[in-house]
């Protein structure tokens, strides 16, 4: 978690986060990132599906529509997935 503060300062200093739309795709990586390493247990994909929201809100924002429907797609699968387990 210290690392990835970090990361997320250097990131603002540098100007890579300069807007709330590109800290709210950050943030819909690292849901996805910590999902994947939490995977086994039932908040891991509770984890994926709120990432997965997060770059579907995201890609919607910045008219990648490939990049919408495949992460909603992968949004309602980790929904499934987390209700199922």
């Amino acid at each position: 978690m210290s690392l990835t503060t970090l990361a997320y300062f250097l990131l603002a200093m540098n100007g890579a986060i300069a807007d709330e739309w590109s800290l709210m795709g950050s943030f819909g990586f690292l849901g996805i990132a910590f999902g994947l390493a939490a995977l086994p247990k039932k908040f891991g994909f509770l984890l994926l599906a709120i990432g997965g929201a997060l770059l579907t809100i995201y890609a919607f924002h910045v008219s990648a529509w490939v990049f919408f429907t495949l992460n909603l797609i992968y949004f309602v699968e980790s929904m499934r997935s987390w209700f199922k387990k």
